[in-house]
């Protein structure tokens, strides 16, 4: 990958912390500056809830200003996501939005002017003097403030719940009374009411505060001092039919749906026109005649690092090299040059091992970091070497990425239906997950080739590291901006059809499944892989009889499949199929049992000789 590449792919990263910092304060800020500034009187409260569930509700204060406050500030709770209390337990609400309208406030019975708009999960609603001037400073002079609007609490189902008061602040109010009549539009079971506070305890008046809760009829009235607690909410429990209300429907929800699947339709139907075909298995007794790490490239998709360690197997049946275990040291001594009909990357490699001369030690390479880092360059350009022919068709990896885009496109698309519907300003933060989701894909198809990641790390220019840290950042960016975001404008009651959970699922299926069987091989690759595939098969499901027969035709018939059922991960199997025809290891390799010869030779050579060793995952099976 060229450096350019990375810089851009850095830049991008940047683009999407920055994004998440800009996208925090666009989202924090308001078209006022809050003050707090201010002491509280009474605070009287009113509210005439209708059939349909919208409350008229009329909030007089008493309030003085200090250090030059401009203005009130009323914060009301716009994103609904109420705990209720049902039989003296907790119960989770229904999760709505709360929609404010014909909103008007008087100061000392004059005009004021008024500001109101999304904030988070709450609405403000900001009074100042008509001219924006201060107020003046002390509290002996106390300002009547005078705030009407309506409340829409349609989209509520169950419960009727009203949050009379709710301030992030309270210690202004500490010492002020609130007093609330709340009228119901007809009679309701007067038990299944309550008033409940802060940690969602039910509220009890205390006399000695002069508190009180009475009910007449269809009209509550508490009165409450405001001591500990910060947060009221009156909740009646009403029957069904008791309102005429139901949730507001968003025709346009299903452009979002369609657009959605119309995505998913076309990464199933890329994945579909790539997926790997399955080839004309062709049954063979022997491997096709082909340089070991071509035979890696043909069966995994690409040559990988752990099998550049095949070629020594290669080296020791025709006599060039000899292996000796010691322990757990590998030990590879010289025994004559390579044949000329070597390519020139597999003797840059057989020159690298015996650059100290005739002997290769595994446990001199772990404290020799120069001899490790040229023997590592040398197996890279085996492995460059080995990427002709190509393996997959073209467009395989562009499809893959095309795959992983459209899913996060589709998440984006969903989320944006949401920041639609909750707040403008969310939508914009919204846009800044994309950014941070198109980066995953990007680096999902590298570390797809682990090799080549390791081959990164390696590396003096810091080209992994740069990689690592833009992964980075688009996780944490996209992490955060999802449940920064998705949490408070999520409401599932606007949902219809489960579309962000749909677009989730589908863009975790297109992580993990889809690119796995985006695999369309070459013609000439397909009919190699067919050919092992045969002789796979041949080598599992082989009798006694015919394996006899080909060792009588050709004694050196095992060695000469080794490197290749090393690549195919059929140790144990060989093992096996094999037990009963040798009674001893090879000449070429001392220190081996014959017993499970080469499972225990495959193991020796990977852990040795190819510098680092294999995860987990790669473990011979």
């Amino acid at each position: 990958m060229k450096k350019s590449k990375f810089k851009l792919l850095i830049i991008a990263a940047l683009l999407c912390v920055i994004g998440l910092f800009s996208g925090g304060l666009i989202a924090s800020a308001d078209t006022d500056d809050e003050e707090d500034n201010c002491t509280y009187g009474n605070v009287v409260i009113t509210a005439d809830v209708g059939k349909d569930r919208v409350v008229e509700v009329t909030e007089s204060y008493t309030v003085g200003f200090e250090n030059g406050a401009t203005y009130l500030r009323r914060e009301l709770m716009r994103i609904y996501s109420n705990t209720r209390i049902r039989n003296g337990k907790k119960a989770s609400g229904n999760k709505f939005m709360a929609r404010y309208y014909d909103i008007s406030a008087q100061i000392d019975s004059g005009e004021a002017k008024v500001g109101h708009g999304n904030s988070g999960d709450y609405y403000y609603i900001s009074i100042r003097k008509p001219d924006g001037s201060a107020f003046k400073n002390g509290s002996e002079k106390m300002h009547r403030f005078k705030l009407t609007y309506k409340c829409d609490l349609s989209d509520e189902t169950g419960e009727f719940v009203f949050p009379f008061f709710n301030q992030k602040s309270f210690k202004q109010y500490k010492g002020s009374k609130i007093y609330l009549r709340l009228k119901m539009p007809e009679e309701f079971d007067a038990e299944k009411a309550c008033v409940v506070t802060n940690n969602n305890k039910v509220w009890s008046p205390d006399k000695e505060l002069e508190e009180d809760y009475k009910q007449y009829g269809n009209t509550i009235y508490v009165t409450s001092s405001i001591m500990s607690a910060n947060y009221f909410k009156l909740q009646i429990a009403v029957d069904e039919g008791y309102f005429n209300s139901g949730v507001t429907y968003y025709w346009y929800y299903w452009v979002f749906f369609g657009i959605v699947c119309a995505l998913a339709v076309a990464a199933a139907v890329i994945t579909f026109i790539f997926r790997a075909r399955k080839p004309l298995i062709v049954t063979e007794f022997t491997p096709p005649e082909i340089n070991p790490l071509h035979f890696s490239a043909f069966w995994h998709g690409y040559a990988r690092r752990r099998d550049v360690c095949t070629v020594i197997l290669q080296w020791a049946h025709i006599g060039c090299v000899k292996i000796v275990k010691d322990d757990k040291d590998i030990i590879l001594i010289k025994l004559k040059n390579l044949p000329g009909d070597r390519t020139l990357a597999e003797a840059k490699y057989f020159n690298t091992l015996f650059a100290g001369g005739n002997e290769f030690s595994s446990r001199r390479l772990k404290t020799d970091k120069r001899q490790a880092e040229r023997l590592a360059s040398a197996a890279g350009l085996m492995l460059d070497e080995a990427k002709s022919p190509v393996t997959y068709a073209n467009g395989v990896q562009t499809a893959k990425l095309a795959v992983l885009s459209l899913a996060a496109v589709g998440l984006f698309i969903a989320m944006s239906y949401f920041g639609w519907i909750a707040d403008a300003l969310t939508l914009v933060v919204v846009g800044y997950s994309l950014l941070a989701a198109i980066m995953i894909p990007l680096w999902i198809i590298l570390v797809q080739h682990k090799d080549r990641a390791r081959e990164l790390r390696r590396k003096k220019n810091g080209q992994f590291f740069a990689m690592m840290l833009a992964f980075g950042a688009s996780i944490a960016t996209f992490g955060t901006v999802m449940i920064a975001n998705m949490l408070p404008i999520f409401m599932p009651v606007y949902d219809y059809a489960y579309l962000l959970l749909i677009a989730f699922a589908w863009l975790v299926v297109c992580a993990l499944l889809l690119p796995k069987l985006i695999a369309k091989r070459t013609a000439e690759s397909q009919a190699f892989y067919g050919r092992m595939l045969g002789f796979k098969r041949f080598l599992s499901m082989a009798e006694l009889p015919r394996i006899e027969a080909l060792v009588d035709k050709n004694p050196e018939y095992y060695y000469e499949i080794l490197p290749y059922c090393m690549i195919m991960g059929l140790s144990k199997k060989l093992d096996k199929k094999f037990a009963f025809l040798r009674a001893s290891a090879p000449e070429w390799a001392e220190g081996f049992s014959a017993t499970g010869f080469a499972y225990s030779v495959f193991d020796a050579l990977k852990r040795n000789v190819k510098i680092k060793k294999p995860d987990k995952s790669e473990r011979e099976l």
